[in-house]
């Protein structure tokens, strides 16, 4: 599930993150994006204007739930099918599952 709007509490979630076919394993704060906590892994995800405005940092919520913080990119069709923009994507569950491919 995707809500957008921002969550209160700060959690930490395990992250699995299946980018160019390679499961990767993170801990991510909802203090942070999952751009942000991606890069900060060494990670190369897809990403441009980082504002929730282009969706290059489409990806799919496979596990878990996310909020985004803004989106002028995604529908409600989008976000029902898991549909999510990493730059603004947020954790609100203790696991969360996203892919890139």
């Amino acid at each position: 599930m995707v809500s957008i709007e921002s969550e209160v509490a700060i959690i930490t979630a395990d992250l699995e993150v299946v980018l160019g076919g390679t499961d990767h394993n993170l801990s991510w704060s909802s203090a942070h994006s999952l751009v942000a906590v991606m890069l900060q892994a060494d990670l190369t995800p897809p990403f441009s204007c980082l504002v929730g405005k282009c969706g290059a940092c489409l990806c799919t919520l496979v596990e878990g739930q996310v909020s985004m913080d803004h989106n002028e990119v995604l529908d409600d069709g989008d976000i029902a099918e898991g549909y999510v923009l990493g730059c603004q994507a947020k954790p609100l569950t203790p696991n969360v599952k996203i892919t890139f491919d």
